[in-house]
């Protein structure tokens, strides 16, 4: 693995340091002793809809899918809306556990997680999201027992807004043009790849980040 990631690195644009958006993921829902508080990045008085909690994938696994998606979508077909901070590629791959969350303080959050343990996850193919009318997302699926179990439980016990009926967890590769990378759908070049995350990124709606430990 550590030889596959230093020759994909290699390849790779280099990446620029970049507020995490959560413009982004607004804009397709509209669709403790273990946290470590990192530096703002957005001014004191900005105010975000909702909070998120998301997992940040490893150093070993990022680069492999940022090095995919520079070899396999054409920047032609990038979908890129300054205004609402989508920058076609997704620089930072994570998987949301769960957006929608009212709580500003992540302190029930680290409650819930105490004792959860590192969370395994398997890719699965490529796939896509076309239900957004400006653009599509092409995403990796992702198989994890224990997220699925983890997103029902902050789902039952913080306050939160949610429109989908079914948590579907994923990876976003890219966002793009409506109707195009259509060849890319069902590529099974991650299948059956893994990966292991020990920390949750929350997001709170206030602009603080925070790092909670599992």
């Amino acid at each position: 693995m550590n030889t596959l990631k230093n020759t994909i690195t290699n390849h790779l644009h280099p990446i620029r340091p970049k507020k995490r958006s959560r413009t982004i993921i607004e804009s397709i829902v509209n669709d403790g002793s273990n946290m470590e508080k990192i530096h703002d990045t957005k001014p004191k008085d900005y105010v975000y809809q909702y909070s998120c909690a998301m997992l940040n994938l490893s150093e070993d696994v990022a680069p492999i899918i940022r090095y995919w998606a520079e070899k396999n979508i054409d920047k032609e077909n990038l979908y890129i809306d300054n205004d609402s901070g989508i920058e076609g590629f997704e620089y930072i791959p994570h998987v949301t556990i769960k957006y929608g969350l009212h709580d500003i303080k992540p302190d029930k959050l680290i409650e819930l997680v105490d004792g959860c343990g590192p969370i395994q996850l398997t890719f699965g193919k490529v796939s896509k999201f076309d239900t957004n009318p400006n653009f599509d997302v092409i995403k990796i699926e992702i198989e994890s027992e224990k997220l699925n179990k983890l997103n029902s439980l902050i789902s039952d016990n913080m306050d939160n807004t949610d429109k989908f009926d079914e948590y579907k967890p994923h990876a976003t590769i890219a966002y793009v043009e409506k109707g195009t990378c259509d060849d890319l759908i069902e590529n099974e070049f991650f299948d059956k790849l893994k990966d292991e995350v020990s920390q949750i990124y929350f997001t709170s709606r206030d602009g603080e980040e925070s790092y909670i430990g599992l």
